[in-house]
C-alpha cells in the first residue's frame, strides 16, 4: 500500500529547525529551515524540498499583532531517467491578527 506520507509510495526522510527570539518586549523574530526527501519506489519521481522562513512580529496591543514573513520553497524532482526539474516558490505575507 505504500507510505501514507509519500506521494510516490517511497520512504520519506526530513528534518527542520526553528528559532524564535524576543530582544525587547512586544517584538519577536523567527527563523526556520527544513528539508525533506521523498525516495520514490523504483521507476517513479524522487523529490527533494527545502524551505526557509523568516518572520518578525510586533505586538500592537495585548491581543493584536502585526506580522511580516517570507518563505522560500525549492523543489528538485528527479525522474527515473535522471532528468531533474527545479522549481522555486517565494511568498511574502503581511498580516494584522487580532486574537480573542
Amino acid at each position: 500500500n505504500g507510505n501514507l506520507y509519500s506521494a510516490n509510495g517511497g520512504k520519506v526522510d526530513g528534518y527542520s529547525i526553528r528559532a524564535e527570539f524576543e530582544p525587547i518586549k512586544s517584538l519577536m523574530f523567527g527563523i526556520g529551515y527544513g528539508s525533506n526527501t521523498d525516495n520514490a519506489a523504483i521507476g517513479l519521481l524522487k523529490t527533494k524540498n527545502t524551505i526557509s522562513h523568516i518572520a518578525a512580529t510586533y505586538e500592537i496591543y495585548q491581543n493584536m499583532e502585526f506580522t511580516i514573513s517570507k518563505t522560500d520553497t525549492s523543489t528538485a524532482a528527479t525522474s527515473a531517467l535522471g532528468v531533474t526539474t527545479n522549481t522555486k516558490v517565494k511568498a511574502t505575507r503581511v498580516e494584522i491578527e487580532a486574537v480573542f
